[in-house]
């Protein structure tokens, strides 16, 4: 990093801006974006109509996680889940590779797997009652996109505890931050079962694609406007 000598370094959470600072280095926190026209609410009329399309029991609540198909994403802690009767669906990718032991053990244990690219994943946020994300810390993103992605559709969210999440949103109105995944199970009936004030779409939403792209035009205009003047002072104009 000092020999490439950035002029900017952008970072997604404290930590990083804290260990790029003590090496001396310009740092700027740029959250992750979201696209919010794509990823949105729709009524219940229309939920309903997605699920028969997919497959799944409209008299069911259905839990969500979007992510890879491998062991790091911790997703069979959720297996008892599928015991009370709610439907956990995984949205899984398999271009980092296939687990073929753990699909098994997923599809036996009853979740409902969508594998492989999804080109209208919207639709399975939009289906779900609760979004999970049950990685530990260091298997996945410090701002996990599909979080955000959730939230736009203004899905309540229970997800492990992420430091770019905590630096972005105060927990609340729908969005659950846990330590240990057994914490998980029980906040998920909790927001499936009980009657909450959902807001995570106001919550997610000063962080759209439009936003996040006027912060890095901001910082790198200011980038350029400093240059200018440094050339100026080396050249004496």
């Amino acid at each position: 990093i000092k020999k490439a000598k950035p002029d900017l370094i952008c970072v997604q959470n404290k930590l990083g801006e804290s260990s790029f600072q003590r090496l001396g280095c310009n740092v700027a926190h740029v959250p992750n974006g979201v696209d919010l026209d794509r990823f949105r609410p729709i009524t219940a009329v229309h939920r309903q109509a997605l699920r028969i399309r997919y497959g799944l029991d409209t008299a069911r609540p259905v839990v969500l996680h979007v992510g890879h198909l491998e062991a790091a994403r911790n997703l069979k802690i959720l297996a008892p889940l599928v015991e009370t009767g709610i439907q956990v669906v995984i949205a899984g990718s398999l271009y980092m590779g296939t687990n073929s032991n753990l699909i098994d053990e997923l599809e036996a244990a009853g979740f409902y797997l969508f594998k492989g690219f999804q080109p209208q994943i919207e639709e399975l946020y939009q289906l779900a009652d609760c979004y999970v994300f049950p990685p530990q810390p260091g298997n996945s993103l410090s701002m996990p996109l599909s979080v955000l992605e959730a939230m736009a559709c203004n899905l309540p969210v229970v997800t492990m505890r992420f430091s770019g999440l905590e630096s972005a949103f105060i927990p609340g109105r729908g969005l659950i931050l846990v330590d240990k995944p057994e914490q998980m199970l029980r906040q998920v009936q909790q927001m499936i079962y009980s009657p909450h004030t959902v807001q995570t779409r106001q919550m997610v939403s000063p962080y759209s694609w439009q936003a996040i792209a006027g912060l890095l035009m901001d910082h790198y205009q200011a980038l350029t406007t400093d240059k200018q003047k440094m050339l100026r002072l080396e050249t004496g104009d």
